[in-house]
């Protein structure tokens, strides 16, 4: 929550994201703690967000990669 607040809250919506998001508990208890701290608001949560840090590290790789032409290391030690 200290986060959100730092981030500049929640107004109308919130969308969350990764492999917590399956998690029924996880939800329950967020959604609950908006509901607390900013009121009824709509929670986004698609199925397949758990794909959301793999797509954005793939995005930051491409950047490097790509358009700025930088070679990226792997965590296996091999390179892109």
């Amino acid at each position: 929550m200290s986060i959100l607040a730092r981030s500049g809250g929640v107004r109308n919506e919130f969308t969350f994201t990764g492999g917590v998001a399956k998690n029924e508990a996880a939800v329950r208890s967020l959604r609950d703690l908006i509901v607390e701290n900013y009121g009824a608001v709509t929670l986004n949560i698609d199925p397949d967000s758990i794909y959301t840090g793999a797509l954005g590290a793939a995005t930051f790789a491409q950047r490097a990669v790509v358009d700025e032409g930088r070679s990226v290391t792997l965590r296996e030690g091999a390179t892109a």
